[in-house]
């Protein structure tokens, strides 16, 4: 590839995230290539819906292979936010030693086209995912730095360690984009070289530097709260490990953790509540403005200071717990069941005094006579999400497994790792398999329990103390 070509191959607009300054892409020689068009037919191995697929050629020069290219041509408008999708799998699985994706691009339309790339573990749904936009124009590379991709909203976290197939998804204006050249590009930091290095994490959290770090080997702290200096940072790390301890060896969750879980405390509620906004923005997802105490969100856990609670708030460790549960079962940290549960059950272990006047023994009563906030299994399960209401039940069925099933808890693990679904639809049944049984006995089984369970709890009270 000549050095001009290279020179305006760079012009690419992220959506969400413009200001993003990408590090220059290793030469075409040191990458692997994913997909050149140049064996077979360039629309061999593809399957689609809503776009059409054209074979075409390259003017001389314009890309490093030249020869053939592939176009993908929009003619509709967006149905259920996209036009079409294109995917095909692709040879090189274990991405975690590359830093970014790499294409070139020639866009015919009359405005910028609104896509996105999503990498997924077969047979899905879990992938990676990454929003972009490409302006109209000649022939340009397109660099897509893997630790800039997400979570899908699956549930289930896909990791670079696995992927066996690519998606170009069409989400809006119609035209024709021609591709060649699916690459991936070498990084410098072997296996962690798809993942955000902590300055990433500094730079989105703490954009006017104000930022510290601290950690410990299981946990990283990010903060600019005055609150902390070096003897609160450890005791909150240290607090973050027995809520780890007390999900292993309570709960049963075993695995170790991939990296540091991050976790980020802000001086102010305000601040806590803008970069929360910034992370969706640079991720290219709409996150909800917090209205709790703290948020996990992709892989990050944040919260702010609170003269109140000091460094022991019970939120710091709830989202970080988060944070770790997501690495440990491969199950994303937002908005279900399986993770509130775990998250709320570990802090009420560390804190007791934050089961805001939870009457436990109360609850099972009134759900034998037909009443309370108890709901049957099918109920609680039927919608995504997890609502703060059905929270004791939630923490209920955790120690119920804890505590009757506790020879089944690594096949329940087992069975929630190898999940292919939305969690409020397919982690019942298959925790209810792991066990043994079906979900209506286990529900019974649950309801048989819970009096008796709670009454020995002597670890519990019913003062509120605010997270």
């Amino acid at each position: 590839m000549g050095r001009d070509m290279r020179r305006r191959g760079r012009a690419l607009l992220f959506a969400g995230a413009s200001a993003l300054l990408l590090a220059t892409p290793a030469v075409a020689e040191d990458r692997t290539v994913l997909l050149d068009f140049e064996t077979g037919e360039p629309s061999d191995g593809w399957k689609f819906g809503g776009l059409s697929l054209a074979e075409t050629g390259v003017e001389d020069g314009a890309t490093p292979s030249g020869g053939r290219a592939l176009r993908f041509v929009a003619k509709g408008e967006p149905r259920n936010g996209r036009i079409g999708y294109a995917r095909h799998d692709v040879s090189v699985s274990d991405w975690r030693s590359f830093d970014a994706l790499v294409f070139h691009a020639k866009v015919e339309a009359d405005a910028p086209v609104a896509m996105r790339v999503m990498a997924y573990r077969a047979p899905g749904p879990a992938a990676r995912l990454r929003r972009f936009t490409l302006e109209p124009g000649d022939w340009r590379e397109v660099v897509l730095p893997l630790r800039d991709f997400r979570d899908d909203t699956t549930d289930q976290v896909c990791d670079f360690s696995r992927i066996d197939l690519v998606l170009f998804r069409w989400d809006a204006t119609p035209g024709s984009v021609t591709i060649d050249d699916i690459a991936l590009v070498p990084g410098k930091r072997a296996e962690a070289s798809a993942e955000p290095t902590v300055a990433d994490r500094m730079q989105i959290a703490f954009p006017d530097g104000d930022g510290r770090t601290h950690k410990n080997e299981r946990f990283l702290l990010l903060t600019n709260a005055k609150g902390f200096d070096a003897a609160a940072a450890g005791e909150l790390l240290a607090r973050c490990d027995e809520g780890l301890s007390v999900l292993r060896d309570v709960y049963g969750v075993d695995g170790t953790l991939g990296s540091r879980a991050p976790l980020i405390v802000f001086e102010t509620r305000e601040q806590f509540s803008a970069y929360i906004k910034r992370l969706g923005t640079h991720f290219g997802i709409g996150i909800a403005p917090p209205r709790a105490a703290g948020l996990a969100a992709l892989d990050v856990a944040a919260s702010s200071w609170s003269a109140e609670h000091g460094w022991d708030r019970p939120t710091f460790v709830h989202e970080a717990t988060h944070t770790a549960i997501r690495q440990l079962l491969g199950v994303t940290s937002s908005g279900n069941w399986l993770q509130e549960g775990l998250a709320n059950a570990v802090q009420l272990r560390l804190y007791p005094g934050s089961a805001a006047t939870v009457d436990f023994v109360g609850l099972f009563e009134a759900w034998s006579e037909g009443k309370g906030l108890f709901v049957p299994f099918a109920e609680l399960f039927a919608k995504s999400g997890a609502p703060s209401k059905r929270y004791a039940q939630y923490i209920s069925i955790m120690d119920f497994l804890a505590d009757r099933h506790t020879t089944s808890l690594p096949a329940i693990w087992k069975a929630v790792r190898g999940l292919r679904g939305r969690v409020h639809k397919v982690a019942p049944d298959a925790i209810a398999a792991a066990v043994g049984t079906d979900l209506a006995t286990l529900e019974a089984e649950w309801a048989a329990w819970g009096a008796e369970y709670y009454l020995g709890r002597k670890d519990l009270t019913r003062t509120r103390e605010k997270r």
